[in-house]
């Protein structure tokens, strides 16, 4: 769909679709199910197919489209280039979710044996953590370029650096849903029936409230835009605080530039398409309700 819920194509699957993403130029479109991960185009025409003996737990793509890395109920994590191609693949025990940074150059990857790994793009492990007892399913998100990894586990939500240094912790309210902007600046977390932003440094920023049980959530990546999904509703707005940070560094940039007498025409912003926020989020809606109801 585009960001005005409009329907641009769809597909139909011979088996459930686990786990979708979506390139942030919205080029190219991942769908990983029981049987195979499949690529397409932005008008959906198929690019490539690749079988898979275990079904897709979970997938993603960077930006420049280089990689696609996948783990599968077979407990393997692989790497496949654009073309549908193996780069590596290895065995983890019990792999539940993993994430490539948009810079295509850092991996995370959590079991659910309590273990968070980051590796390099090439599948060389730098480093492992032990995460809290009594972990039995954490999800993780990592920034642009690997500088901060943010966990969820057992409802509280962490920050790590690249070198593994637990930066931050946030505990106040059970966490079910979360979500991180590429440039690490923000993340958004659903508890119960709130939407709750947090800062790079795992403060509050804001909360919203909504009527029904939020069963996912997604962030833009500069953290300007917020979408979320209910059992019925659909939600897309404005991150406020996000625009007061980039009022406030307008402000400071012009207070500090010194008037030359010359007039310096205005930067333009390209619009990035929304398309890849709306799918994300209905395939992390559709996910949750069909595994309820297995």
């Amino acid at each position: 769909m585009d960001k005005n819920c409009e329907e641009l194509w769809n597909h139909p699957t011979r088996t459930f679709v686990y786990d979708s993403k979506v390139s942030s130029d919205g080029l190219y479109s991942l769908f990983g199910s029981y049987e195979n991960i499949t690529c397409v185009d932005r008008d959906g025409s198929i690019l490539w197919i690749y079988p898979v003996d275990a079904p897709v737990r979970s997938l993603d793509i960077p930006d420049n489209c280089e990689y696609i890395v996948a783990v599968t109920d077979n407990q393997k994590a692989f790497c496949l280039n654009r073309s549908g191609s193996v780069v590596w693949e290895n065995k983890f025990r019990s792999p539940n979710n993993i994430k490539i940074s948009a810079d295509g150059n850092y991996v995370s990857l959590t079991t659910s044996l309590r273990k968070l790994y980051l590796m390099e793009s090439n599948g060389t492990p730098l480093w492992n953590k032990t995460l809290a007892p009594g972990t039995k399913y954490a999800k993780s998100e990592i920034s642009y370029n690997g500088d901060e990894i943010v966990v969820s586990v057992n409802g509280a939500i962490s920050g790590y650096d690249r070198s593994g240094v637990l930066r931050w912790n946030y505990t106040k309210e059970p966490a079910s849903i979360f979500s991180l902007s590429k440039d690490g600046r923000y993340s958004i977390i659903a508890a119960n029936d709130s939407l709750i932003l947090l800062d790079e440094e795992g403060n509050e920023t804001g909360t919203f409230p909504f009527d029904e049980k939020i069963r996912g959530v997604a962030i833009s990546s500069d953290g300007s835009k917020i979408a979320a999904i209910t059992s019925d509703e659909l939600y897309y707005f404005d991150n406020p605080d996000a625009e007061l940070k980039k009022s406030a560094a307008i402000l400071e940039d012009t207070l500090q530039t010194p008037d030359t007498g010359e007039k310096t025409p205005p930067a333009t912003q390209t619009k990035q398409s929304s398309l890849p926020v709306l799918i994300i989020i209905f395939s992390m809606g559709l996910a949750f309700f069909f595994r309820n109801k297995r």
